[in-house]
Parts: structure tokens; sequence; C-alpha cells
């Protein structure tokens, strides 16, 4: 992977803030419902804007709005949160199906790395992908378990808005799609 475009990439909490100061319009606001300080915001949406190299928010006295580029990257960072409550709710779904209670969390942290290493210095579970743990040398006591996950088949919608003519590639993606799904749809 390229350093470069990795050490762009807006962590976890980043997202977290960001969302955070979208919905409340003010850093001030978003600190207060964070529980952190307002210059601790200020600092992760520069850090987050310098990163990126854009600016993420319109400052103005009466708080803060996002600019085409918080909202383009707000709208991926809701997506992203959707994607790990969905992988959430199917490893609950899981241990429900085995018969056991989920544990509870007692500690919840989006940093893989300290996920990983409270698993391998105390009773934690843990909740990572296979490749994370992939290397025993590296967590020695860390020990992969065997947990199937169900395959939950989910709809696909493609929209197109209304009164827009769809450019050529969008109309092949659209054949494209059909013609591949055809066949998985008579399996169903």
């Amino acid at each position: 992977m390229d350093r470069n475009r990795a050490s762009r990439r807006p962590k976890l909490r980043q997202l977290e803030i960001l969302l955070t100061v979208a919905d409340t319009g003010s850093m001030a606001k978003a600190a207060t419902r964070l529980a952190v300080t307002q210059p601790a915001i200020s600092r992760a949406v520069a850090d987050a804007e310098h990163a990126l190299g854009v600016p993420l928010f319109d400052r103005g006295p009466q708080g803060v709005i996002p600019t085409r580029y918080g909202h383009a990257l707000l709208k991926r960072g809701i997506a992203a949160f959707d994607e790990i409550d969905q992988g959430v709710s199917l490893v609950v779904g899981a241990f429900r199906a085995s018969g056991l209670d989920p544990p509870r969390a007692a500690v919840y942290t989006h940093a893989v790395n300290l996920r990983v290493s409270l698993a391998a210095t105390g009773p934690f579970l843990a909740v990572v992908a296979a490749t994370t743990v992939g290397t025993p040398s590296k967590y020695p006591s860390v020990r992969k378990l065997a947990v199937d996950l169900p395959t939950a088949r989910q709809a696909v919608h493609i929209v197109t808005l209304k009164k827009r003519t769809l450019s050529p590639l969008a109309r092949l993606f659209l054949e494209c799609a059909r013609e591949i799904a055809a066949p998985l749809a008579r399996r169903l």
C-alpha cells in the first residue's frame, strides 16, 4: 500500500469527530457531546484537513458548515459506521446462533492495535479481521476463534435521478450488472 495515501486516510475517531461537528454545527457543541475539549476537536478537524489537503468545513460566526469536500467525506463516513454496525450485528447473531450470549462491551475502541493489545493482555474479546492477527509471532498470546458468520443476502438497488440522461459508462455498468445478476436471481 502506498504509505503517502495511507497517511492521508482519516481515522475512525476523526470521522466520528467530523460527523459530530457537522451534526452540531459547532466545534464547541461537538466537544461537549464527545466529552473532550474544544481545542482537541479543532485539532482533529485541522489534522484531517491538512492530511486531505482540502477544507472540510467553512467557519463563520454562526458555526461551521461542511464544504463540498466535507459532505463527500461525511457521506462515506456514515457508510463506514453503518458497515461497522452491521458487522457487530453479524457477530452478535453468530453468538446467539451458537446458543451463547454475546459478550458485553466493557471497553470499546476503533483502534485495531488497541483491541488486539487488550485481547493479548487481559480477559478481553476483540473482533478484528483475520489478517490483523495473521502473524502469530507478533501476538503469541492471541488465539483466533473460528466463528462462522452467516452470509446475509441484502437487496441491492441501483437508483438514478429523474430527468437525467445516463452517461454511456453508466449504461454499460447497468447492462453488466443486470447480466451478472440475472443468473444469480434464478438461484434464489
